[in-house]
């Protein structure tokens, strides 16, 4: 699904010339108008699943930073489930900001598109080297810019619509705050 799995393969010996990179298809569900005006309050977006490897751990740490560093009311979105639920749950309210955390669990897909284009930016703090996450896709569609550790070629992926951070919880607060300002 991306050049960095094409590498990736050539390195464990298969023929680079029998290899052919073809990424995920979009849903045009998600080519929607985006409708967030990109004020406060700022509303970032997660979607995926609530597991280690996604470092999802670091969303709760870095709202709550951006909400030190810039005097500003940011809000999370968090869809999806997983085993790391009850540990989000537990930041939210360690750092005193579950008010502004929202976690909605499962959302069917059809609701996915109008949930994107309601928010201002897409983050995701992955720290395993996805093949290519289908979310990038669908936030780009709907008019999220994308926020998310670099790993094999998300850089590539997300291109303009995008930023990669080194994947670290300051780095990911500089780098939404850059944005934000």
């Amino acid at each position: 699904p991306s050049e960095h799995v094409k590498t990736n393969y050539s390195n464990f010996g298969f023929p680079v010339d029998k290899i052919h990179v073809i990424p995920h298809p979009l849903n045009s569900d998600f080519l929607v108008e985006h409708e967030s005006d990109f004020s406060e309050p700022y509303r970032l977006l997660y979607v995926g699943y609530l597991q280690k490897q996604k470092g999802v751990e670091k969303l709760v740490p870095v709202l709550a930073g951006l909400r030190e560093q810039l005097d500003q009311k940011s809000r999370l979105t968090i869809i999806g489930n997983g085993g790391l639920r009850s540990a989000i749950i537990d930041q939210a309210r360690e750092y005193d900001i579950q008010d502004a955390v929202d976690i909605r669990g499962f959302v069917p897909n059809k609701q996915l598109p109008s949930v994107y284009s309601s928010h201002d930016m897409f983050v995701y703090p992955g720290i395993w080297e996805e093949p290519l996450a289908r979310v990038y896709l669908e936030a780009l569609a709907a008019g999220l810019p994308v926020v998310t550790s670099e790993y094999g070629s998300v850089e590539s992926i997300v291109g303009d619509g995008g930023v990669t951070t080194d994947g670290s919880v300051s780095a990911f607060i500089s780098t939404i705050g850059d944005l934000i300002k």
